[in-house]
């Protein structure tokens, strides 16, 4: 199951020149939800995956390394920072919190020919 946290509109004004980097905040306070997922919607486009943090651990999708990153523990919060803005980051951002997928474990078995 996957719960949307926060959306957040991020609107870029800076000056020519100017440096500006923007972080938008996201918390849960459900136990047994350990990976917040990041996502970006342009104007009329489909949600498109930034990446998540599963536990303290974040993964970038690669086409944004170098401009996103974030950080926090997927189990309560995640900060997210957009660094050196432009034009082409305006957009709105979601944060979502999720239970890790991961497939369970059974014990192998093994059959003898």
């Amino acid at each position: 199951m996957l719960l949307l946290l926060l959306s957040s509109v991020l609107k870029v004004a800076s000056k020519s020149g100017e440096s500006v980097d923007k972080e938008i905040r996201c918390s849960h306070s459900i136990p047994s939800y350990q990976v917040i997922l990041w996502y970006k919607q342009d104007k009329h486009k489909a949600l498109k995956l930034l990446g998540y943090l599963n536990n303290v651990f974040a993964t970038l999708e690669q086409d944004v390394k170098g401009k996103i990153n974030f950080e926090g523990d997927g189990r309560q919060q995640s900060n997210l920072t957009v660094s050196n803005l432009t034009v082409d980051d305006s957009a709105v951002y979601f944060c979502a919190a999720s239970q890790h997928s991961a497939a369970e474990y059974h014990e192998g078995s093994t059959k003898t020919l």
